[in-house]
């Protein structure tokens, strides 16, 4: 008959038990169970983080009104620029102009190519989160 255990747990540590051996293996059993009950228990609050910070990330990713209404407009100031880029181009290519209008034409080509590439980045910024 035990009532009373002395229990090696390694690395120079002793746990002095008091009960006997059924007792003691009673309570490991209880012990694992217990923390497998935590991990479980933290795994599960720690997924509820997860999906409430993915929840957050999206809420962020949606466009206000005025992005909106920038991106549509964005897309109709393309639309036009991109016409009168055609038109300069066109008119430089058919060989009626003099060099006044060349050079004129060819300034303005320039100011409407860096418009378009301005615009172009802002929509795509836009449309990240569109």
């Amino acid at each position: 008959m035990v009532d009373h255990l002395f229990v090696f747990e390694g690395e120079g540590k002793i746990k002095d038990i008091v009960g006997n051996y059924t007792d003691f293996r009673k309570k490991q059993i209880q012990d694992k169970r217990d923390e497998k009950n935590n991990l479980a228990q933290a795994q599960v609050q720690q997924e509820k983080q997860v999906v409430v910070e993915k929840k957050v990330e999206v809420e962020k990713r949606k466009l206000s009104y005025k992005e909106k209404e920038e991106f549509k407009k964005i897309e109709k100031d393309l639309e036009t620029l991109e016409s009168e880029k055609a038109t300069i181009v066109e008119q430089l290519s058919s060989g009626n102009l003099n060099n006044k209008e060349v050079y004129d034409l060819g300034i303005k080509l320039g100011k409407i190519t860096e418009d378009i590439e301005s615009k172009t980045e802002r929509w795509m910024e836009l449309a990240e989160f569109a």
